[in-house]
Parts: C-alpha cells; sequence; structure tokens
C-alpha cells in the first residue's frame, strides 16, 4: 500500500473519507452521503442526512493542533452564533456532548481530531468582490472584533498569540531551517528586512499592559461565504489572541495582486468604522503587518511535504517579491 503523503490530494481524500465516516458514529446524525468538498491543509467533507439536514465535518491536519485549541475555536463560534445573528456555521455536538472526537483508520497514518458544524450555503466572497461587498466585510469584521474583545474566556481556553513573526509552535524552516538560501539574493533580503522590521513593531503592539483580544485570525476572501446578500464568515481555525489591525492586515494580504486594492480598502474601511474606530495605531502600520502573513505562509510552504504546495511556491515568493515588495516600500517610506 503507497504511503499516505506520496498520493495525489484526491487520493489522501478518499482514504480520509473512510475515517471521517468512522468519526460521524460518534454523532446523532443519519447519514445518507459523505461528500469531499476540499483538501487543502484539513479536509472537509460535506454531511447530507436522512432528513435533509447538511453538516460539515473538518478532518483536521494532524499535528498543528491539539485537542484543546480546537475545541476552544469551537466554543468561541458556539458563543457567537448564540450571542449574535452573524450568520455563521453552528458547532454540533457528539451524543456524549464533545465538541472534538478523534478517529483513527488503518489505511492513515495518524490518528485525527474531527469536528462537525452546520453547513452554510453561499459561494466563497472571492467570486464577488465588489466594494459594496467589502464594505460589508469590513461591518463583519468589526462585529467578530466587538465580539471577542468582550468574550470571557472560559476555564482552560487554550488559544495562540500572534505576537512573534512566524506563529509559536510551528517549525520554523525559513529562518532556521536553511530555507531562505534557497531564494534569489534580492528575495532573500526583502525576506530579512520584513523580519527585521517586525520583530521591533510587535515588540511594541505587545507591551506590557497591551490588551490583546480574540479574533478571526483567516478572514479572506475564501473563508466568508456570500448567500443573499449576506456575508457568512466560516473556518475559524486560525483564531488568535491578536490584535484587529493584525486582522485586517490578514484580509487584504489576500487583496495584494487585485487591482482595485485601494477602492476595496476604502470599502472596507468604511464599513468597519461604521461600528468601530479603525485601530491602526501608526502610519504604516497595517502596510507592514500584511508582511506577518506573507512570511507565515512561505514558511508553511516551505514546510510542507505535498508536491503541489511546492509546485505553489514559486508562484507566492513572486507574491512576495513582485507585489507585497511595493507596500512594504510604502511602510518604509512613511517611517523614514
Amino acid at each position: 500500500m503507497r504511503h499516505f503523503d506520496t498520493l495525489t490530494k484526491r487520493g489522501r481524500a478518499r482514504r480520509l473519507r473512510s475515517l471521517a465516516r468512522q468519526a460521524l458514529e460518534s454523532y446523532d446524525l443519519d447519514v445518507t452521503r459523505v461528500r469531499l468538498v476540499n483538501n487543502e491543509s484539513n479536509c472537509t467533507f460535506r454531511v447530507d442526512t436522512r432528513d435533509a439536514g447538511s453538516y460539515a465535518l473538518r478532518v483536521n491536519l494532524p499535528g498543528m493542533r491539539s485537542a484543546a485549541e480546537i475545541r476552544s475555536e469551537l466554543l468561541w463560534q458556539e458563543a457567537l452564533w448564540h450571542d449574535t445573528d452573524i450568520p455563521l456555521p453552528r458547532p454540533v455536538r457528539t451524543r456524549t456532548g464533545e465538541l472534538v472526537v478523534e478517529a483513527r483508520n488503518k489505511r492513515v497514518p495518524e490518528a485525527r481530531l474531527c469536528n462537525v458544524s452546520s453547513w452554510v450555503f453561499g459561494r466563497t466572497l472571492s467570486y464577488a468582490k465588489t466594494p459594496e461587498n467589502f464594505r460589508k466585510l469590513g461591518v463583519l469584521s468589526a462585529r467578530i472584533h466587538a465580539h471577542g474583545r468582550g468574550f470571557q474566556l472560559p476555564a482552560g481556553f487554550a488559544m495562540p498569540t500572534l505576537d512573534t513573526v512566524l506563529p509559536a509552535g510551528r517549525d520554523d524552516v525559513l529562518f532556521d531551517g536553511g530555507q531562505l538560501e534557497t531564494l534569489a539574493p534580492p528575495t532573500q533580503q526583502l525576506v530579512l528586512s520584513i523580519r527585521a522590521a517586525l520583530e521591533p513593531e510587535l515588540g511594541r503592539i505587545y507591551a506590557p499592559g497591551s490588551a490583546p483580544q480574540l479574533i478571526h485570525g483567516d478572514l479572506h476572501w475564501w473563508n466568508v461565504l456570500i448567500y443573499r446578500g449576506h456575508l457568512q464568515p466560516i473556518d475559524f481555525e486560525d483564531y488568535a489572541l491578536a490584535f484587529p489591525i493584525q486582522e485586517i492586515a490578514i484580509t487584504f494580504f489576500y487583496v495584494l495582486w487585485d487591482e482595485r486594492f485601494d477602492e476595496l480598502l476604502q470599502a472596507f474601511r468604511a464599513g468597519y468604522e461604521s461600528i468601530s474606530g479603525w485601530p491602526e495605531q501608526r502610519p504604516g502600520q497595517f502596510e507592514l503587518l500584511m508582511g506577518q502573513r506573507a512570511l507565515d505562509l512561505l514558511n508553511l510552504l516551505m514546510n510542507s511535504p505535498y508536491a503541489e504546495d511546492k509546485e505553489f511556491l514559486v508562484e507566492f515568493v513572486d507574491i512576495v517579491d513582485r507585489v507585497y515588495r511595493t507596500h512594504f516600500e510604502r511602510w518604509r517610506a512613511l517611517n523614514s
């Protein structure tokens, strides 16, 4: 039998589907069909049931997060669902009241942590990138931040903090693993300059007495669905203790290669400021903090065992080197 990591994305998903069915035995669901949605980092399946209800089952990538961290993500998501009218997936508990289950399958090398949420209809915002929808995204972002700011953390709540250049707990192959040397010299210099600028900035943001809060952590246009004009956030996996301006920088890192970047940012800001004040503390802070996501993704792709990620790495390096460089230079000009 071929090793799991040598399979194609679809081949890995076929094996994970059997594992997903095992996980579903812990839920009070009369399952009729399990279909693959995507297999990017985690693997997600749509689960249809006999009563016509549909659900999303996520098979979490092993080694990335503990059961306590996934449970904490879902506790906040559950609270958002109860406390607000934001349309988002509602976590589903097992028959015994658990939010996370562990499943095994002999054709998958590691046990996998799994969780189920209600199904959310719609297409991703990436297909409807209009200024009006980005105004709505600004409103949504501010509302999630408002809830995260007031959320009382339960005992045992586990979460990462975005106070380092690369997320804590993730292997650093970019700087400590020698992968930086695989990049062209101009790109190497850019990456080192971004790190050198981020370190003191993060030190200022997270100075003693600062008040980071819960954020979604990955609120980009592939993690927001639009349905009948309403925006619906999904995939709270990267929730973190951080600052709203870091979230906004993450959102707009994925807009970098859109020619309407400035127009979409202006619309987003108008929506955000209709709910809350703009959270940027210093001129150019937003421009610099996009670099935190750039280095995070660069390190993640370099650390991936999958061939498709290695192929995308070439394109991603070009985005950082050619597109993000302009914004980094804008930050430099504002802070020279």
